[in-house]
């Protein structure tokens, strides 16, 4: 029994040896050849093709440099390079995958790794720029990123948000329409951060109503107002717990100055009665033309307080001689 299994194998062995050297020919011309030769340096598997010379290889090399490849003779093409290693790596277009898939970019206008759909291919792709790609099949096709949850970070290896950039900056350009960031209240209400196209205007928005704008050209910021006239327009009430006005205001204190001269009363009914307001005061009709300046105004309002106590002084000083009269009057008697 033990010697008819080593002369069964023994057959085998012969048998494998026999056809590794041989070829078989078909008079149609399609493949003809099989051959498997062992060397010293690795092992083959050629597929030929009648009467062309071109063969479809695969070649395991214990030194490396282990490929199938198309080989057309005096030039052949590598489809896939592979090495395996004790944990198990796959090159494609390397012998030295340095990780479980290592897949370089080869010739093809498609890029490092190409995906067929039913009709379109979608691409993902290291550039000869050495920049990376990931491009939809389709024009405007959708790019999903870890929709099964969790966060996505650019940057970053522990993103705490849905989105986090760190060190970096967002950049959102739209060559036609505008360029907007939209935040949706659970799909109640929409609100717009945007840039508007041919306007050279930023403003947040929610679907029916700009409330925040700024005109770029100008810095002019308005709130309730898409056209704002001043750096600051609001169209609408303000509440403030404090405001305050830091310009180079002239403040009137040279009212009190010797050489100031001071309208006399008369002079000040005169013009009261011809112009129906305050003499350096605007009419009710140039407010409502021009509005207010606040620090203007308040500037020219102290300037009548301290004009009205200069007058409240002259009439004492006068006061206080007509009562140094009449007590002189009175000592007489």
């Amino acid at each position: 029994m033990k010697i008819k299994n080593i002369s069964s194998i023994t057959t085998l062995i012969m048998l494998i040896f026999s056809l590794s050297a041989q070829s078989v020919d078909e008079t149609n011309g399609n493949i003809i050849g099989f051959n498997r030769i062992q060397t010293g340096s690795g092992d083959w598997l050629d597929i030929q093709l009648a009467g062309v010379g071109s063969s479809f290889q695969i070649h395991d090399n214990t030194n490396g440099g282990n490929w199938v490849r198309w080989n057309a003779g005096s030039s052949y093409t590598e489809f896939l390079k592979t090495v395996i290693i004790s944990s198990g790596s796959l090159g494609i277009g390397t012998t030295s995958p340095l990780g479980t898939l290592h897949v370089t970019r080869g010739s093809g206008s498609w890029g490092t790794a190409a995906f067929g759909g039913t009709n379109r291919t979608s691409h993902f792709n290291y550039s000869t720029d050495e920049h990376t790609y990931i491009r939809g099949g389709k024009s405007n096709s959708d790019v999903f990123i870890n929709d099964n949850g969790g966060n996505v970070g650019i940057g970053t290896t522990s993103p705490s948000k849905k989105l986090e950039v760190r060190d970096g900056d967002i950049r959102i350009l739209r060559t036609n329409g505008n360029a907007q960031l939209q935040l949706t209240d659970n799909g109640v209400r929409n609100w717009y951060v945007r840039v508007l196209d041919g306007v050279n205007r930023f403003s947040i928005a929610d679907d029916a109503s700009e409330f925040l704008s700024v005109n770029g050209t100008n810095g002019n910021i308005g709130i309730g107002t898409t056209d704002p006239l001043s750096k600051l327009t609001v169209d609408g009430n303000v509440r403030a717990t404090e405001v305050k006005v830091l310009a180079d205001i002239s403040v009137p204190d040279y009212v009190f100055e010797p050489g100031y001269e001071l309208r006399t009363l008369k002079e000040t009914k005169e013009y009261i009665s011809e112009n129906k307001h305050l003499p350096e005061i605007p009419s009710a009709t140039e407010i409502g033309e021009n509005g207010i300046d606040l620090g203007d105004m308040n500037m020219r309002l102290l300037k009548k307080i301290e004009e009205l106590t200069l007058y409240q002084i002259e009439l004492l000083e006068r006061l206080e001689k007509v009562e140094k009269k009449i007590s002189k009057f009175e000592n007489e008697k």
